[in-house]
């Protein structure tokens, strides 16, 4: 990887994101509900990294539940975050996470079911990156370096679930 001094780089906005769900407590199948919440889980950060693009981010590491994006501005940052949780909360509920998680719930407004488990918890913060590693051969991603980062990231494990910092 070749390596970019960010002398003169913009101020860049890192959202670091974690999606987590309730711990599955007093459920007959709990092997079950464990991998249907996994597949839950994926599918928000499916929705993230789509979510990221929109906003003009970009993800540039990801692991487990967790994820990083660069944004151009705080505003789109802050635009991302905030759509996230919106959506997180809008994860359609399949008949079978009905039967293998007790938390959901059958919203009797409009007969849909409500699953009140999955939430996603981020960090955000604006500052320069030390320094900027870019894939050589094209398919590696960019990758952000440094304190700013850091910072990022540390902001986001102060958080609760549902809620933005």
């Amino acid at each position: 990887n070749a390596t970019l001094s960010s002398a003169g780089l913009e101020k860049l906005c890192f959202a670091a994101f974690e999606v987590q769900s309730e711990a599955v407590v007093g459920t007959f199948n709990a092997d079950r509900a464990r991998a249907v919440v996994a597949e839950s889980v994926q599918l928000v950060l499916a929705e993230l990294h789509s979510l990221a693009q929109r906003y003009d981010g970009v993800v540039t590491a990801a692991e487990g539940p967790a994820l990083l994006a660069v944004f151009p501005s705080a505003e789109a940052g802050l635009a991302c975050v905030l759509a996230a949780h919106v959506r997180a909360l809008q994860l359609p509920c399949t008949h079978e996470l009905q039967k293998a998680a007790p938390w959901v719930t059958p919203n009797f407004i409009d007969d849909s079911l409500t699953w009140r488990g999955l939430q996603i918890r981020a960090g955000v913060h604006v500052g320069r990156p030390e320094r900027i590693e870019r894939g050589s051969d094209g398919q590696a991603a960019t990758q952000y370096l440094g304190a700013e980062v850091s910072r990022a990231l540390a902001v986001a494990a102060h958080a609760r679930f549902g809620e933005t910092l």
